[in-house]
């Protein structure tokens, strides 16, 4: 029976176990009162209670934890009164209950992996940015390593982690980041907004019942003085001031991009006064289906002489991957050449955030043999998260 509790916790590359507690057997004398065997497997199984930690990252939620720890939301609150569930915040630490067995096991396992390698980053002053922004010029690729370690765990849960060896399977190659050195004027957007004027919300956005008739808000309506004085709620440009319709006296005000990655929810895109796109900030961003969608998203667009070096240099089509968060610094070359022993050309690259989540597109040629650039658009498209789409070339 300890045999098997430890058998457990074992694989192909455990190279030592034991448990935790010393085990003695010894023989007794007792006419009752016996357990049965499956009655001990239970009892030395059974949870001693205590508890650990668990630090909340972006995503979690205050059931997702529960739920991960096989716990109800009211054990979790006992184990942590003075959090707000409602309101948890990266980083906040909470007390989770910890399954503990009576009698522990402790495994040792000499393991071997591929880990990534970050890139290097080299940061070029921009002047016609500003102080606070910054652009990927050119997003280098992850390297790859083999990692030989000793892991230690406990009760199935690691420990303990010893690195005995590293093995460079392909070297990183370097990130180019343009930074803003340009001090931003007052108007400028800072992603922070402020409320207009003081006053009672008299009709909210969304549908609503008015004029003996239902419609649509898409604004809401706040209640002031005559005369009092209206602030924008941040900073921008003024593309609009004069009197429009329903709205009477109007000013329209366009803040910075920035401001629309971080803070929209949502985003409609005008081509000459008609709706061309439209959806959350995610989709728009990262799979613009329209023409004018991608001048919005790719305004530089797809140089013409980078795709006519790429066929000069033999290259074959060239695609644009789309990493839709989550996903932007995964080692996708590195992992394309070792897995599939196929090559692309990094034509360029970017990078931005949008709503805290990492988005990246990247242009690729993929080699002139149909073989191959199958094989890598296979292999591409299968990962997740990933968009792919091929871009018009030029071998004239």
């Amino acid at each position: 029976m300890l045999e098997e509790l430890k058998a457990k916790y074992t694989s192909e590359n455990t190279v030592s176990v034991e448990f935790m507690d010393t085990v003695t057997i010894e023989p007794v004398y007792e006419a009752e009162n016996l357990m049965t065997l499956s009655e001990m497997r239970t009892a030395l199984q059974a949870n001693q209670g205590g508890s650990t930690t668990y630090t909340v990252v972006a995503g979690d939620t205050f059931y997702g934890i529960a739920y991960a720890n096989d716990m109800s939301m009211s054990d979790l609150e006992a184990l942590n009164p003075g959090i707000d569930i409602n309101r948890l915040m990266v980083g906040d630490v909470l007390n989770v209950k910890e399954l503990t067995p009576v009698l522990s096991v402790q495994t040792v396992e000499e393991v071997t992996y591929t880990q990534s390698i970050p890139c290097p980053v080299e940061e070029v002053e921009d002047s016609s940015m500003y102080v606070g922004e910054t652009r990927t010029i050119t997003q280098g690729v992850e390297g790859q390593e083999e990692v030989n370690a000793t892991v230690t765990y406990v009760n199935g849960q690691e420990t303990e982690r010893t690195v005995n060896s590293t093995t460079t399977l392909q070297e990183p190659t370097t990130t180019v980041k343009a930074v803003g050195t340009k001090e931003k004027p007052r108007t400028a957007s800072s992603g922070s907004y402020q409320w207009p004027i003081y006053g009672r919300i008299t009709s909210y956005f969304g549908g609503r019942y008015i004029f003996g008739s239902y419609s649509y808000h898409s604004g809401i309506d706040i209640s002031a003085s005559y005369g009092a004085a209206v602030c924008a709620a941040d900073g921008g440009t003024v593309t609009y001031a004069g009197y429009r319709g329903s709205y009477g006296n109007l000013v329209v005000i366009t803040h910075d991009m920035k401001v629309i990655e971080e803070i929209c929810h949502r985003v409609a895109i005008l081509d000459h006064g008609r709706v061309a796109e439209e959806g959350t900030v995610e989709e728009v961003f990262s799979r613009p289906r329209t023409e004018a969608g991608r001048r919005l998203v790719y305004p530089d667009g797809v140089p013409e002489e980078l795709l006519r070096q790429n066929w000069a240099q033999g290259g074959g089509r060239v695609i644009r991957v789309a990493f839709n968060g989550g996903t932007a610094y995964q080692p996708l070359i590195a992992s394309l050449a070792i897995d599939c022993g196929v090559k692309a050309n990094i034509l360029g690259a970017d990078t931005r955030n949008i709503g805290g989540r990492a988005f990246g597109t990247m242009l690729l040629g993929l080699p002139e043999d149909e073989g191959q650039a199958a094989k890598a658009l296979a292999y591409i498209t299968s990962q997740k998260d990933i968009t792919v789409e091929e871009v018009p070339d030029y071998h004239e």
